[in-house]
């Protein structure tokens, strides 16, 4: 059970992007469209709590940890939640997870989910995260705790804009 983040808009505050599942049919491969996430925004050097993880490819397990964060969300969110879905081996950064915030200052490094986005003020957030960040774990978690292997690919904002102007060179009547 994979996931594709496709990241679209840095404001230079946060990060707008958005989540989906990839999925097979035989040897074909789509992508589907689960929900937005809003993380923090880029930065060339790491400011602790400030700064979105670097795109890349990143397994994602179950950290079965009593963190301090865990037990506050164990008790916040009710029965659906145990531990933390962790986003594992990201370079310089740890402690990143899947949990609900609707805006820049919850994310603190981590990826916040939400069925939809607003700009409130000039300030992206998202909306419905508590509802999004249930259907995540429901969706993955009992699937890592059986043993399954999840991956997440993080692609940044300016690869999208590479492969719109890639068509548009290609097939200029799109």
């Amino acid at each position: 059970m994979d996931w594709v983040l496709q990241r679209y808009s840095d404001d230079g505050n946060s990060t707008l992007g958005l989540l989906f599942q990839e999925a097979y049919s035989g040897y074909r491969r789509s992508l589907q469209f689960f929900c937005h996430v809003l993380e923090d925004e880029f930065r060339e050097k790491k400011v602790k709590g400030e700064t979105r993880i670097p795109a890349g490819r990143y397994q994602l397990k179950i950290l079965k940890k009593d963190t301090p964060l865990t037990l506050l969300h164990r008790k916040y969110y009710g029965d659906w939640f145990k531990y933390h879905i962790e986003v594992c081996d990201v370079p310089d950064f740890t402690g990143i997870y899947f949990h609900s915030g609707n805006e820049d200052k919850h994310t603190d490094g981590c990826l916040l989910l939400g069925f939809g986005n607003e700009v409130v003020s000039g300030m992206q957030k998202v909306t419905h995260s508590r509802l999004a960040t249930k259907a995540f774990y429901e969706a993955l978690y009992p699937y890592l705790e059986k043993g399954g292997r999840s991956w997440l690919q993080i692609k940044d904002e300016h690869h999208l804009l590479d492969s719109i102007a890639k068509q548009l060179v290609e097939d200029p009547l799109i």
